[in-house]
């Protein structure tokens, strides 16, 4: 990737690969003690009631003694790829390989004989 000890500029080698010169200077901040804990508690959460979202992880966690904002919760949930588990969309829809021949519901079992 980019190296400094190359003959050609950094920015130049930015520029080859199409990468933005920021994110090569970009250190990312490690991980708080305090935030790997939270993350202990809400995957432990997770595991407990996987159908728990963010709103009901901050109430468990106040009943657990700590009091943390909603919204940090959900980074927390997003950096750790976790989502509540829930019904999607046309659950009782029927499925389309599952035909249903009306006109044999409709003649009742008596004219069959």
């Amino acid at each position: 990737m980019v190296d400094r000890k190359e003959p050609l500029p950094v920015a130049r080698q930015c520029e080859l690969l199409e990468l933005p010169r920021s994110t090569f200077y970009h250190v990312p901040k490690p991980v708080s003690d305090e935030e790997l804990e939270l993350m202990r508690l809400i995957d432990r959460c997770h595991l407990k009631y996987p159908f728990y979202g963010s709103r009901r992880i901050r109430d468990w966690l106040e009943d657990q003694g700590h009091r943390i904002n909603r919204k940090r919760i959900q980074r927390l949930m997003r950096t750790m790829g976790l989502a509540a588990l829930y019904p999607k969309r046309n659950l009782s829809r029927a499925n389309q390989a599952h035909k249903i021949y009306r006109k044999r519901q409709r003649i009742s079992p008596l004219a069959a004989y």
